[in-house]
């Protein structure tokens, strides 16, 4: 009859060694050893069962270890987010704007070799061209009207129909301008 030695750890890495009677346990060779891994996560379970024959008490303790090697779990997740941004739509906006009808009347300066611009009147409306300058020259239009060479005085011209009207200097025909003339 021999002995088997029980060995269990305790929380505080003391150790307990209880010999016990190999026929009160069984047979040594029920035994496992496994031996512990520095890298490795040991987990260890203790049970003690007390059973009562008739004549004699008998208590049973045995330690199971287990070592369970580490592992390692990677995870990887992707994640895509797509952003959407609302294309605006367009607006159309009519604007009607109303212009103020033109002038029943405008004046033109005519200077040394310059008119002083193009003018726009209302149908029925009449033109003033004055004489401002040194030098002769006229305001003539091929047949719509002619004030002949002047140094200096006015002349007008009423229109009677609508349409653009250009002139120019009989004397310097580089000179020129226009009337436009508007029907209500």
């Amino acid at each position: 009859m021999g002995l088997i030695a029980a060995s269990c750890s305790s929380t505080d890495g003391g150790a307990t060694t209880t010999a016990v009677p190999e026929s009160e346990v069984g047979p040594a060779s029920d035994s496992t050893t496994i031996p512990a891994d520095s890298s490795s996560t040991t987990t260890s379970t203790s049970t003690t069962t007390t059973t009562s024959p008739p004549a004699t008490s008998a208590a049973t303790t045995s330690t199971t270890t287990t070592t369970v090697p580490p592992t390692t779990t990677t995870t990887t997740t992707t994640t895509t987010t797509s952003t959407t941004t609302p294309t605006p739509t367009p607006t159309t906006t009519t604007t009607t704007t109303t212009a103020a009808p033109p002038p029943s009347s405008a004046s033109v300066a005519i200077g040394d070799n310059f008119f002083s611009g193009n003018v726009t009147i209302a149908l029925g409306g009449s033109v003033t061209w004055t004489w401002t300058g040194a030098n002769m020259h006229s305001t003539t239009s091929g047949g719509d009207w002619d004030s002949g060479i002047q140094v200096s005085g006015t002349f007008a011209h009423t229109f009677s129909s609508a349409g653009t009207f250009n002139y120019f200097c009989t004397v310097h025909p580089f000179m020129t301008a226009s009337v436009t003339v508007v029907a209500p």
